[in-house]
């Protein structure tokens, strides 16, 4: 159960720039539900979601903050991946972006995972930009918060 509040701690941690910029950040999370689906053909299928906020630093200095809503869900056993999510932002200036990304668990425990994922901007300043971004995230002892770390570029 530890591992699966750990794949609903997503960063959603990309605040938008007005240019093609790399930055770091950091987050914060709290699950709100969660859903286990039977899969008759192996483990059950998990899927969390959360909300949280999440603090910026781009390359010229310049800082932001966000909030998120993020879903994720565990892979099947022939997966890439563990885990997958998917995330809506909203910066300071209500520019909206997405992340979609895979997860792998860094630990025997799982509860800490690398990300890695594509920013799409939606909205605002961050309509029609790319971006990648990649963080660390790990569950607090909790099992209904987390935090993670990372980094970023929009194109």
């Amino acid at each position: 159960m530890k591992a699966l509040i750990l794949t609903i701690i997503l960063a959603g941690g990309a605040a938008v720039s007005v240019h093609a910029e790399s930055f770091t950040f950091t987050s914060t999370s709290t699950l709100g539900d969660m859903v286990v689906a039977p899969n008759a053909g192996g483990p059950p299928i998990v899927a969390a979601f959360v909300t949280g906020t999440s603090a910026t630093t781009f390359a010229s200095g310049n800082k932001g903050t966000n909030t998120f809503s993020c879903a994720s869900w565990t892979a099947d056993k022939t997966s890439v991946f563990k885990t997958y999510g998917a995330c809506t932002f909203t910066d300071q200036t209500g520019a909206k972006a997405s992340i979609v990304s895979g997860c792998d668990y860094t630990n025997k425990e799982q509860t800490a995972q690398d990300c890695w994922g594509a920013l799409t901007g939606l909205t605002g300043t961050a309509a029609g930009k790319t971006g990648t971004i990649s963080w660390h995230a790990v569950n607090n002892a909790d099992g209904k918060t987390g935090s993670s770390a990372g980094t970023g570029q929009w194109n």
